[in-house]
């Protein structure tokens, strides 16, 4: 909103002088400030005027658009909901009516947010949780190497902005210290050989107090850094990073990101089992080939695996 773009913390400015700046009505400035207070903007009104008194972490396409600073190929659109079902199934509901990549959804809260194989995801208020639009030119088969892109993005993020030392798990999971900082799920629409499109839903534990059966096995970024994260902040560094990264996917494919992903990876050369859903399988981590299977030194030789579950082994 153009208000926003004028209000300021240091002065009171009056609604004459918005309205006259903004060539708009005062009722319709009185319209946008209402707008901004429901979007979590904290606002002083008085005889004075208006003066933005705090953002109180909003999550808003105004604060994105400020934090991004620059034109991303992947981010259009932001949709923000204060509490919602879930971020993934709303954005799945509404993709095939998107004629383009890089509609976003995000919320405070999930009360119905769920990670890979329909596991709960506790969702409160302060996390990150957000789904994005993409229409890539993939195979099905192909379309697993995006959450790996995506952990990579992720992971550089936490490394190169936040000085947070990070690792992945294969094939999505960002750990500190074991402890899980950050998820990813990726659904898709197919046709045989054709992906219509692809919605990546991403969970960052930022601000968020976990529960207390998580708390061993799950970190925040807040409590690692021991300070407050700025959520719009931490979204806006992910979209950029992003879009190189996919940029670079799209023009030379995944094997690029090959050293890189294995040098993050999490367990590596030592033994883990792989529950894949029907089997238990158990070796050595090699780390992922090409095309993004993990590769297991068994007794029986090299196994690849697409998917599953990394337990650490004995």
């Amino acid at each position: 909103m153009k208000v926003l773009n004028l209000l300021s913390d240091k002065k009171y400015l009056s609604g004459k002088n918005l309205a006259e700046a903004l060539s708009i009505s005062r009722a319709a400035v009185h319209k946008q400030i209402n707008t901004l207070k429901r979007n979590g903007y904290v606002i002083e009104s008085s005889p004075k005027g208006y003066k933005l008194c705090a953002k109180d972490d909003v999550l808003s396409e105004q604060e994105l658009l400020l934090a991004v600073k620059k034109p991303l190929g992947i981010f259009k659109k932001l949709l923000y909901y204060k509490k919602i079902n879930s971020t993934q199934t709303k954005l799945k509901t509404i993709a095939d009516a998107v004629a383009r990549e890089g509609v976003i959804v995000c919320a405070d809260v999930q009360t119905g947010g769920y990670g890979r194989m329909k596991r709960e995801w506790s969702s409160s208020n302060g996390g990150l949780w957000f789904s994005m639009l993409l229409k890539p030119a993939l195979r099905p088969d192909e379309v697993s190497k995006l959450a790996l892109i995506i952990s990579l993005a992720l992971n550089r993020v936490f490394k190169q902005k936040y000085g947070v030392k990070t690792n992945i798990k294969w094939p999505n999971d960002i750990l500190f210290k074991g402890r899980k900082a950050s998820g990813i799920l990726v659904d898709m629409s197919a046709e045989q050989d054709i992906v219509n499109w692809v919605v990546a839903g991403i969970g960052i534990n930022v601000n968020n107090v976990l529960p207390k059966e998580l708390k061993n096995i799950s970190v925040s970024l807040g409590e690692i850094l021991n300070k407050f994260v700025g959520r719009a902040q931490l979204l806006a560094q992910f979209l950029c990073v992003f879009d190189e990264i996919y940029a670079a996917f799209k023009k030379s494919g995944f094997k690029i990101f090959v050293k890189e992903y294995n040098d993050n990876i999490v367990f590596i050369n030592e033994s883990i089992k792989i529950d894949t859903g029907f089997d238990i399988i158990e070796g050595v981590n090699l780390g992922i080939d090409g095309d993004g299977k993990l590769i297991l030194k068994t007794p029986k030789g090299l196994e690849k695996i697409t998917a599953g579950t990394v337990v650490k082994g004995k």
